[in-house]
């Protein structure tokens, strides 16, 4: 409209009329161009000059200018003309952004250093191609990479089209995704259109595990008085009971070859499952809240998740003590977490994964007020400060003080029963 319009004026050389028209123009995309700088509303599209198109929008100004003063009527319409396709590029451009809806996909939970998938989706739903989308995701400092692209060259009317790519949370938590921005410079390259889109995607992070060491498997398995190397390799529940003559629907691959052979008859290993053993961890709170408490708490919360998993992978029926909160609270105030099998080992990480340092809670309460059964329990207190160690139920609390393990996380000795096995 505004090329067509110049072009007249300039066909009929009403010279007045064309300045104006020439300056209120250059004034619209200026005042355009700005905007481009601020923050605007999400889905709303933005179109701004690129720096091609800057150059290409100078030299039309210049050629616009030359062909006023110039006598010959064809070369001010081949002028109007380029300048009217420049300019046609704008609302195409917006347009293009506009055609097609962008959707983030991830897992609903990951973990702290864990490679996790990350998918954007591209749908068009109009009739026409959608051409030249890049998808620019800024995830900040709660995951690695801080910022990433996914390209979409050619979407086709109708289609849909995916992009994956991997990212590492670095925090736990619960993660709710910044809005992504798409853009584009089709076509002609002179503006780009950009448009900010929510995409809702939302992660549970779940802390990073760390693996107990044999020392501290030994203590959760009442095995301290063992010999290191064979509690290193009793890894299962399964223990040796006797022996007895094999029977039909026995298992042959228990018959023990030399007594068999010994005995002249096929003898069969007897075993029996060992009584499954309870272990309560538990995570002291902080009150005082430093950069070095809070990585030592990170540590702690790591320690409970692994302890949980390995003890867990022995059959020991878990209790996770975080607070004296109850079911009533809601979920994300989960303060005894009971995992009676491998199953339930999610509910214990989802809790440990939007655990405050301090918010208020106060596990030894749980023991004080009788709401666990503690007796042939080894309870694992686990603190980020020394205040919070010293804090560790006794025999008051009905604790057995001679099973009961004491880690620190900003201690030396912690790294002697804890690893970071990633």
């Amino acid at each position: 409209m505004l090329g067509t319009f110049v072009g007249v004026l300039c066909l009929v050389d009403w010279l007045p009329a064309l300045y104006a028209v020439v300056v209120l123009a250059h004034l619209a995309i200026a005042l355009r161009w700005r905007r481009k700088g601020t923050t605007a509303a999400l889905e709303e599209v933005r179109v701004a000059p690129t720096p091609v198109g800057i150059l290409v929008l100078g030299l039309l100004w210049v050629l616009l200018l030359f062909a006023v003063f110039l006598p010959s009527a064809s070369f001010r319409l081949l002028a109007c003309l380029l300048f009217a396709c420049a300019v046609a590029a704008w609302p195409l451009a917006a347009r293009n952004v506009g055609r097609a809806t962008v959707r983030r996909r991830t897992p609903a939970r990951a973990c702290v250093g864990v490679p996790t998938e990350l998918e954007f989706v591209a749908r068009n739903p109009t009739r026409r191609a959608a051409e030249g989308r890049r998808v620019e995701d800024d995830l900040g400092l709660v995951a690695r990479p801080a910022a990433i692209e996914a390209t979409f060259e050619t979407l086709r009317a109708g289609a849909e089209a995916t992009a994956r790519v991997s990212i590492t949370f670095q925090r736990r938590g619960r993660r709710r995704l910044r809005p992504v921005r798409v853009s584009s410079a089709h076509p002609l390259g002179i503006f780009a259109a950009t448009r900010d889109t929510e995409a809702p995607v939302e992660v549970l992070v779940r802390p990073r595990e760390l693996a107990p060491r044999a020392a501290l498997l030994a203590r959760l398995r009442g095995r301290a008085s063992e010999p290191l190397r064979a509690r290193a390799l009793r890894v299962g529940p399964d223990e040796f009971h006797g022996l007895r003559a094999w029977r039909e629907g026995d298992d042959p691959r228990r018959i023990h070859p030399r007594t068999s052979a010994r005995r002249g008859a096929p003898t069969f290993v007897e075993r029996r499952e060992e009584p499954a053993r309870r272990v309560i961890v538990a995570l002291a709170s902080c009150q005082v809240r430093d950069r070095s408490t809070d990585v030592a708490f990170e540590r702690a919360v790591g320690a409970a998740a692994g302890i949980l998993r390995a003890a867990a992978r022995f059959g020991c029926a878990t209790t996770l003590v975080l607070s004296d909160a109850t079911e009533a609270d809601g979920p994300e105030a989960a303060g005894v977490v009971v995992v009676r099998r491998a199953g339930e080992l999610g509910r214990a990480l989802d809790a440990l994964a939007v655990v405050k340092a301090d918010g208020g809670r106060d596990p030894r309460a749980v023991f004080a007020r009788g709401r666990l059964r503690t007796v042939g329990a080894v309870l694992v207190w686990i603190s980020a400060t020394p205040e919070g160690a010293h804090d560790v139920p006794g025999a008051v609390e009905g604790v057995d003080p001679r099973r009961r393990v004491r880690l620190r996380a900003d201690d030396a000795s912690f790294a002697r029963l804890v690893e970071d096995a990633s």
